[in-house]
């Protein structure tokens, strides 16, 4: 069902690959944001039925979210992409600071905090995200958001040849 409404809605809204890439990243950021509150959340050490309905929840939230939002961009592909990068190294950033900084529960050299990891690594992805926004916001828009200067401009020249004068006109009409 869900993957005939996405292939009724890809077809229906006619999307641009940084659309459709923005959309993935959204994906992403729901999925991985509830499993690392899963992981948070989790205080029996199984993946049970709490756990995946968060990340239902997170992955279905983020597709529609990031469905809705597409249409109203016009970010092309390259910039899309380099958002979603951002995203993905923002999660690594805040993972691997974090693994650093954090000391071992109960004095176990084995026992990182992975709540506290967790944590990070869901700031990183979103602090990712939202600078990756920033950097790249002087980005060109996708070909297709580029409207085609539809003025004329034209430039008037005085002539003159040994058979009279005129005027020369040039320019874009």
């Amino acid at each position: 069902l869900g993957a005939t409404g996405g292939f009724a809605y890809g077809h229906g809204a006619h999307l641009t690959g940084g659309q459709a890439t923005f959309i993935a990243n959204l994906t992403m950021l729901g999925t991985a944001t509830a499993a690392f509150g899963a992981i948070s959340g989790s205080r029996d050490g199984q993946f049970g039925d709490w756990e995946s309905g968060t990340l239902a929840l997170g992955m279905n939230g983020g597709a529609v979210t990031g469905a809705v939002i597409a249409p109203h961009l016009d970010w092309s592909a390259h910039r899309a992409n380099l958002v979603f990068a951002a995203t993905g190294l923002g999660a690594l950033a805040g993972g691997m600071l974090t693994g650093l900084l954090t000391q071992p529960k109960n004095g176990s050299t084995t026992d990182a905090n992975g709540d506290v990891v967790a944590a990070a690594m869901t700031a990183g992805l979103w602090g990712g995200f939202g600078l990756g926004i920033l950097m790249t916001k002087d980005s060109a828009p996708d070909p297709r958001f580029v409207t085609k200067d539809k003025s004329a401009t034209a430039s008037l020249m005085p002539w003159a040849n040994p058979h009279g004068f005129g005027l020369m006109t040039g320019g874009t009409f």
